[in-house]
């Protein structure tokens, strides 16, 4: 097949004066887009790099892009939807991609939507409230304590030591943060003090599980938050601890939660959800990655496979298969009528 490679890399990002530090945190290096190719080709495929949402749309629009299916990495730039840009063009030229539709990506991104979802199809999460200003806090009766984190973004981002708070006081600063520094609404969210996981999972109708791992915070001066900082610099913040080494009655509870939540969702191919226990051990969901880092080196989704003795090759190889198996089962256009020139970098 030929498969094109859509995605943004943090080397494209032109950081504006008001952005906060960690605006291009989630976007992807050369390093992940490199690995894909080399699994995607190790599968017998040929891929073209396509790049990101504008960089599709010029393609289609000049009639240069002609490929069998996309392997779909691209988190977008801007909004609240933005997962689900190249998803929604791909669907409006006919072209099949991996991973979830453009409905469960915008869904997912937003954490106070998807936690409806989850409310509604009885998948456990913590109580939360959306604030959109500091003001609108007093509006809630607050537990503490709680914690607080921009409502659609990934990847830690805008989450520290201090989006835990224990008073008002402390919940009308951290909101006031979010929502000047990042420009949105915070989602006020129960913490939960117990221990952390996050399974993967592959599949569609008969998604499976594909390991989990539990995520221990090393460094206490992360209060056992999985941070921004913690994630990036995991290997002197974080211990990861193989499913294997989970007592088994907990680990079936986990995966149980997070297997719900993918299907609550109706995510597609693969997905990764992050899951914390409450006071009495109890797992809750806390959210569910449909378009989960795929680094070989420091992916979440990379370690877990590796635990469980899966290749990175494989794992890439598997998403591949699961998006084309869907494709056959539900039809597709016969031809794009869009053509992709092959890059220096896909020769």
């Amino acid at each position: 097949m030929k498969v094109g490679l859509t995605y943004d890399l943090k080397d494209d990002y032109v950081f504006q004066p008001d952005d906060p530090p960690d605006a291009a945190t989630e976007l992807d290096t050369e390093e992940t887009i490199a690995a894909l190719e080399t699994a995607i080709r190790a599968s017998g495929h040929r891929t073209i790099r396509i790049g990101n949402a504008r960089s599709l749309m010029g393609a289609a629009m000049e009639d240069d892009l002609e490929v069998d299916l996309v392997f779909n990495i691209s988190e977008g730039l801007e909004g609240r939807s933005r997962e689900a840009q190249v998803p929604a063009i791909l669907e409006a030229l006919g072209i099949p991609y991996t991973g979830s539709d453009a409905a469960t990506m915008a869904l997912s991104l937003d954490k106070g939507m998807s936690k409806k979802i989850f409310r509604s199809e009885r998948v456990p999460t913590p109580d939360w409230f959306v604030a959109r200003s500091a003001a609108e806090v007093d509006e809630w009766d607050v537990e503490f304590p709680a914690f607080v984190k921009p409502v659609h973004e990934g990847t830690a981002k805008g989450v520290t030591a201090q989006s835990l708070v224990h008073d008002m006081r402390s919940l009308r600063r951290q909101v006031s943060r979010i929502t000047r520094t990042y420009r949105q609404a915070a989602l006020v969210e129960e913490y939960l003090p117990g221990r952390e996981f996050t399974t993967g999972i592959i599949g569609n109708g008969n998604a499976q599980i594909l390991g989990t791992m539990e995520v221990i915070i090393a460094d206490p001066a992360e209060d056992h938050i999985y941070t921004g900082a913690s994630k990036a610099e995991f290997e002197a913040k974080v211990v990861y601890k193989p499913g294997r080494e989970i007592e088994a009655p907990l680990r079936r509870k986990v995966e149980a939660v997070a297997l719900a939540a993918h299907r609550a969702l109706e995510c597609r191919d693969f997905s990764r959800v992050d899951i914390r226990c409450d006071a009495q051990g109890r797992p809750c969901c806390l959210e569910v990655n449909p378009l989960a880092g795929l680094n070989p080196r420091t992916s979440d989704l990379a370690f877990i496979s590796k635990f469980e003795g899966i290749t990175y090759e494989e794992l890439i190889e598997r998403i591949l298969s699961e998006a084309i198996g869907r494709t056959r089962r539900h039809g597709r256009r016969s031809q794009s009528s869009v053509r992709v020139r092959e890059t220096a970098a896909s020769a």
